[in-house]
C-alpha cells in the first residue's frame, strides 16, 4: 500500500514540475534535512552501529558519512516577470539545478570529553566550463566539549566551537547561521514532572567590529509524561551599533519564539506523531518608511512530524504551514519557505554592503511570506533514503515589497554510510 502511496507522490512531483514552470512560480535552495530528521538518523546509525571506530587514548574515534545526489525545480514570477531561466530577469539562475554533496563526519568520545567534525563538499553538477563545480567545501560543523558536573539525573556540558543554529535550537523559521562560539547545556530529568533542559550562549556575528550574538533555548519535555512538551527560544542580534542605518536595520532583531507540542504513537496509527505549532515576535522592531510606518514583526507556523525514518521500509512526512512578516526573522538566519529572491535584494539593504538602501516598494529579503511546506523521507534500504519536499508560498503584507509568487520541488537521493 505504501509503494503506491510513493508512486502517487512521484507521479505528483512529476505534474509539480509541470506546474513550477508556469509563470506564478518562484524558487529557493533547500537544506538536505531538518534538525528532527537529523536525530533521527543520528539515532538509527548508533543502533545499527553503521560507523568505523577506532579506539585510542583513552576513548574511540568515529567515521561515517553520506553522499547526496539532487535535483531543484524552482520559479519565481516578481510582478509579473519570470525571474529564472531562458528569458527570465536572471537567466543565470536556472529554473532546474542538480547538485551533488559528500558529507564527512567524525566524532571522538572519551570518558567526559567529545569532539565532532562534519566537511561538507556541495557542488552543482554540470561540466566545469559551464554550471558544474568543483570547489566548494565548507566546514559545517566542528566543536569539541566537556561534561564539567554531573548528578544522578542531571549534567552539565560546555562545547566550543562551530554548528548550525538549528543543529541546536529547534525553529522550522529561523536559526539559519552558524553559531561560532560558546555552549552551555544544562539537562535534568525528573521522573514525574518530564525533562527540563537550558541550552545557549555567545557567538560570534563579526570579529572585525566585535559584533557578537546571544542564543538561549529553555524546554520542558513530556511533561507530566504526556508527551506534552514547550520550548521557548531567544537569539539577540542587535548588539552592536554600526552607525549606518540601513545595517543597524538589518541586525535589529531580539526573536522570541514559544513552541507547544504534542507527542504520541496512536494506537489504530501505530507510528509516532507529533503536532507542533509556534508563534515569534522581534521585540526590537521598529515602525520605518519601508515597512510602510509600521511594526511588522510577528510570525508563526503549524504542523505535524509523522513517522520515523530509520530502517528499510520507514518513512516520514513533516507538513506546516508558514505566516511570516518582513521584520518577523533576519532574511541571513532564515530557513522557512521564503521566497526565493533571484535578485538577492535585502529587506533594508539592496546590496551585500548596505551602502544603497531599499524602499517600500522595492524591499524583498526571504521573509514577508505566507505559504506551505511538505516533506517526505523514505528508506529503500538501510543505508538509501529518497527525500521529497515541496513548497509554496505568497506575499504576506501586500503593503510591502513586489507581488511575487514562488514554487519549489525538490528531490534527493542520500546514501549514508
Amino acid at each position: 500500500m505504501f509503494k503506491r502511496t510513493i508512486f502517487s507522490f512521484l507521479f505528483l512531483g512529476t505534474i509539480a514540475l509541470n506546474a513550477i514552470d508556469s509563470p506564478i512560480v518562484k524558487p529557493r535552495s533547500t537544506d538536505s534535512f531538518t534538525e528532527e530528521e537529523i536525530k533521527e538518523l543520528k539515532e538509527w546509525i548508533k543502533k545499527k552501529r553503521q560507523v568505523v571506530g577506532i579506539k585510542s587514548f583513552g576513548g574511540e574515534l568515529t567515521f561515517s558519512g553520506e553522499i547526496h545526489a539532487g535535483m531543484t525545480q524552482s520559479n519565481e514570477v516578481v510582478d509579473g516577470i519570470k525571474q529564472r531561466g531562458s528569458g527570465g530577469a536572471f537567466p543565470s539562475r536556472g529554473t532546474r539545478s542538480y547538485d551533488v554533496e559528500v558529507d564527512l563526519l567524525m566524532n571522538y568520545r572519551a570518558e567526559i570529553t567529545w569532539a565532532t567534525a562534519k566537511i561538507k563538499f556541495k557542488n552543482k553538477a554540470g561540466i566545469s566550463s559551464a554550471s558544474g563545480t568543483s570547489d566548494k567545501v565548507s566546514l559545517d560543523r566542528g566543536f569539541m566539549g566537556v561534561r564539567f558536573l554531573q548528578g544522578e539525573a542531571w549534567t552539565m556540558d560546555l562545547e566550543v566551537g562551530r554548528r548550525k543554529l538549528s543543529y541546536t535550537f529547534d525553529s522550522q523559521i529561523e536559526f539559519g547561521s552558524f553559531m561560532d562560539g560558546i555552549l552551555l547545556k544544562y539537562d535534568h530529568t525528573f521522573d514525574s514532572i518530564g525533562d527540563v533542559y537550558f541550552h545557549g550562549g555567545p557567538f560570534v556575528v563579526d570579529f572585525t567590529v566585535d559584533h557578537y550574538a546571544y542564543v538561549f533555548e529553555i524546554g520542558f519535555l513530556n511533561i507530566g509524561n504526556t508527551g506534552i512538551y514547550t520550548k521557548y527560544a531567544f537569539l539577540d542580534w542587535d548588539t552592536k551599533n554600526y552607525g549606518n542605518k540601513q545595517k543597524d536595520d538589518k541586525y535589529r532583531f531580539l526573536t522570541n519564539q514559544v513552541t507547544l507540542g504534542y507527542k504520541v504513537v496512536p494506537k489504530w496509527m501505530g507510528k509516532v506523531l507529533t503536532i507542533y505549532a509556534a508563534g515569534l515576535v522581534n521585540s526590537a522592531a521598529r515602525e520605518l518608511p519601508v515597512t510602510a510606518n509600521k511594526k511588522a514583526n510577528w510570525a508563526w507556523y503549524a504542523g505535524f512530524f509523522l513517522g520515523e525514518a530509520r530502517k528499510k521500509g520507514d518513512w516520514s512526512v513533516n507538513a506546516n504551514y508558514q505566516y511570516v512578516m518582513p521584520q518577523a526573522v533576519p532574511g541571513f538566519d532564515s530557513i522557512g519557505i521564503g521566497r526565493g529572491n533571484a535578485a538577492g535584494t535585502g529587506l533594508y539593504c539592496a546590496n551585500k554592503s548596505c551602502s544603497i538602501p531599499t524602499t517600500r516598494r522595492t524591499a524583498a529579503g526571504n521573509t514577508n511570506y505566507k505559504g506551505f511546506n511538505l516533506q517526505l523521507l523514505y528508506l529503500f534500504t538501510n543505508n538509501l533514503t529518497l527525500k521529497q519536499g515541496y513548497k509554496q508560498s505568497i506575499r504576506q503584507d501586500k503593503a510591502v515589497g513586489p507581488i511575487f509568487r514562488y514554487k519549489e520541488y525538490n528531490l534527493e537521493l542520500v546514501y549514508i554510510f
